[in-house]
C-alpha cells in the first residue's frame, strides 16, 4: 500500500499527462523553442512577482540554496525573467514542469495535477514554501493564465465561437476555480450570469469516496 501511495504523490507531482499536454499544444501553450517565451508568459518571460501574482508557487525545499540567499539579501532581481527560469531549470515551481533541450533552454512546458491540487505553506514569502501536496490552490488563476496565450483559435472553434467569447470565459473564473466542462457543454456562465467555473476541491481525503458530483462527473476511481 504505501509503494502504491507513493507512486501515486510521484504521478500526482511530475506526470503531465498526455491528453492534458496536447489540449495545452493546440492553444499554443506546449510550443516551440522559439515561442515558449511569447507563448506561456507567466512561465517563461514572466518576472517571478507576475507568476506569483497569478497563483503560482514555488517549492522552497527545491529552490537551489544560493538563489534563496541572494533573494533573501534582494541581491537578484525577482523583476528578472531569468528568476523565473531558474526555478523552473531547477523544477521548483509546483505543477509545472520544463523540458529542456541540451543546451538548457527551455523548449517546451507540461502541467501536472499539482498545478491545482498543490501549494505551498509561504515560510518563506507569499508563494513560496514547504509545499502541501493534496490542499488546493485556491490563489491560483487558472483561466487568466490560459488567456495569456497568444491564440485561443483552437478552443474558439470547438465551442463555435469567438477568440473574445473565450477570453471573457476565462477572465471571469477569478483564482481558486476551474470550468472542467466549458469544452463538453460550451457554457461558461450560469443562467444567474456569474460564472460556471466551480472552486478547485482538495485532493486528499477521498480513499473510499468513488462517486462525488464536485465537478458535475460522478467517478473518482483514479
Amino acid at each position: 500500500m504505501e509503494s502504491f501511495a507513493t507512486f501515486g504523490r510521484g504521478a500526482h507531482s511530475s506526470n503531465t499527462a498526455a491528453p492534458r499536454v496536447n489540449s495545452v499544444a493546440k492553444r499554443g501553450c506546449y510550443s516551440k523553442p522559439r515561442s515558449v517565451k511569447s507563448t506561456l508568459k507567466p512561465f517563461g518571460s514572466a518576472t517571478t512577482p507576475e507568476a506569483l501574482q497569478l497563483g503560482l508557487k514555488a517549492d522552497v525545499k527545491k529552490v537551489p540554496r544560493l538563489l534563496l540567499e541572494v533573494l533573501r539579501e534582494g541581491a537578484v532581481s525577482f523583476d528578472n525573467p531569468d528568476t523565473t527560469l531558474e526555478l523552473l531549470r531547477a523544477d521548483a515551481v509546483v505543477g509545472v514542469k520544463g523540458f529542456w533541450d541540451e543546451k538548457r533552454n527551455l523548449k517546451s512546458i507540461g502541467i501536472t495535477c499539482a498545478f491545482c491540487h498543490s501549494t505551498v505553506d509561504d515560510s518563506f514569502m507569499k508563494g513560496i514554501g514547504r509545499r502541501l501536496d493534496g490542499w488546493p490552490n485556491r490563489d491560483l488563476n487558472v483561466g487568466a493564465i490560459v488567456a495569456t496565450a497568444p491564440t485561443l483559435k483552437p478552443f474558439a472553434d470547438l465551442l463555435q465561437t469567438s477568440e473574445e467569447q473565450v477570453r471573457k470565459v476565462l477572465l471571469a473564473w477569478g483564482p481558486g476555480k476551474y470550468d472542467a466542462e466549458l469544452n463538453q457543454d460550451g457554457k461558461g456562465f450560469r443562467p444567474d450570469g456569474k460564472t460556471a467555473a466551480t472552486v478547485l476541491p482538495a485532493a486528499f481525503g477521498l480513499a473510499g469516496q468513488n462517486l462525488h458530483t464536485y465537478a458535475g462527473w460522478g467517478s473518482i476511481p483514479y
